[in-house]
């Protein structure tokens, strides 16, 4: 029995609609984390362009700008789950954010400049393109960092490795041979995408459901998890990183600003070969007891690495977190330099904010290091505010 384009059409709409109005439900009811409400936004999307790809198939007058739109939210939609999964490993999400955004105008502007003649198919090319590539990158994204140590994840490489292959392979079967073809008819017209968009979002929302359910424990945070902290009262780089995203998800939800200032050493080695263990040593101690003199007595202090130091503290504005860098590279030279050394090791200072870098505790990590190895590099040793 063949099924006419608004029946399957209604079909798609009713399916998305349910699945994203209950996954929106879930994020209200219950404390949503950063990846959920990204999520909960790819399932917004997709109701979107059910809606819109609706009005299209009702023929509507005017639809033609539904097509544009749908489009647009389609990839919108796609790049969302993207984001949810660089979100749920805790990795940067500002760069991927613009690249989706550029994705979403491009398909958008391919669609209005088809104009109303523009047909079934406007825009489509585009469309087809960054839904595969999106795809593609959330595929690789679910196989990392914490999400790719989870069984319970598989499912979502399954969803989003599906739809990268179909919408490829749909782009490069649309240009190469076009959408009367039949080959394109036979394997990549609406009612088997319409039928994939059914199974693959039926699966991605109990996926996602169940992955935010048991986000705290995925994380290790579930339960009780032992903290290391040496005699000097500094954390390992493990315990640093899991106070840390505890005490960042609290600034997030309360709407503080947080900085992570990193200090690094990185001349230790040399040091030690050039003038012994004893005096490298001797700086090792003044380095550490120095930072933890100076850090604000609610800071969190941490190692990382042989030659890092981290400090974590709320701040009022970028600016203020800089004033604390400097003050604390200045007190860290004067410590190093009153115990008589041959030599004084240079101090690289970096200093990472929540405005620039976002919630994320690995982030935070990552980006504060890099400004301090870009400040130990500089001719002045100047601290490197990360922008």
């Amino acid at each position: 029995m063949m099924v006419d384009q608004v029946t399957m059409s209604l079909v798609t709409a009713v399916v998305v609609i349910v699945a994203g109005v209950l996954f929106l439900i879930e994020t209200i009811v219950h404390q949503a984390s950063p990846a959920a409400r990204i999520w909960t936004a790819a399932f917004l999307a997709g109701i979107l362009t059910s809606f819109c790809y609706l009005v299209w198939a009702l023929d509507v007058p005017g639809a033609w700008v539904a097509t544009s739109i749908g489009n647009a939210a389609f990839v919108l939609s796609m790049g969302s789950l993207w984001l949810g999964c660089r979100r749920f490993n805790e990795h940067p999400v500002r760069l991927s954010g613009i690249v989706v955004g550029a994705a979403v105008a491009a398909t958008a502007l391919a669609a209005l400049l088809a104009g109303p003649g523009g047909g079934d198919w406007a825009g489509a090319a585009v469309m087809f393109w960054s839904i595969g590539i999106l795809a593609a990158l959330g595929t690789v994204e679910s196989r990392r960092g914490v999400l790719g140590k989870q069984s319970l994840a598989a499912a979502i490489t399954v969803v989003l490795g599906l739809a990268a292959v179909y919408y490829l392979a749909r782009a490069v079967v649309f240009l190469a041979a076009g959408p009367g073809s039949v080959l394109f008819e036979r394997w990549f017209d609406t009612a088997n995408t319409s039928i994939l968009t059914i199974v693959l979002t039926v699966a991605a929302v109990v996926a996602m459901s169940v992955l935010r359910a048991t986000e705290s424990t995925l994380r290790g945070r579930g339960g009780t998890t032992t903290l290391d902290v040496d005699a000097d009262g500094l954390l390992d780089a493990r315990s640093f990183a899991v106070v840390l995203a505890s005490a960042v998800a609290r600034s997030e939800r309360a709407g503080d600003r947080l900085a992570v200032i990193a200090l690094r050493m990185d001349e230790l080695p040399q040091i030690t070969t050039a003038f012994g263990a004893h005096e490298a040593s001797e700086l090792l101690k003044a380095w550490r007891t120095s930072l933890l003199h100076g850090a604000p007595p609610l800071g969190l202090v941490g190692e990382e690495g042989p030659a890092g130091l981290m400090l974590a503290v709320p701040v009022t504005s970028a600016s203020d977190a800089r004033s604390l860098a400097v003050r604390l590279q200045q007190r860290v030279i004067d410590e190093v330099g009153s115990i008589g050394a041959t030599v004084t090791p240079v101090i690289g200072v970096g200093v990472a904010v929540t405005d620039v870098v976002g919630y994320a505790a690995s982030a935070l990590i990552d980006v504060s290091n890099e400004a301090a190895r870009h400040s130990a590099e500089s001719p002045d040793a100047a601290v490197v505010l990360a922008s």
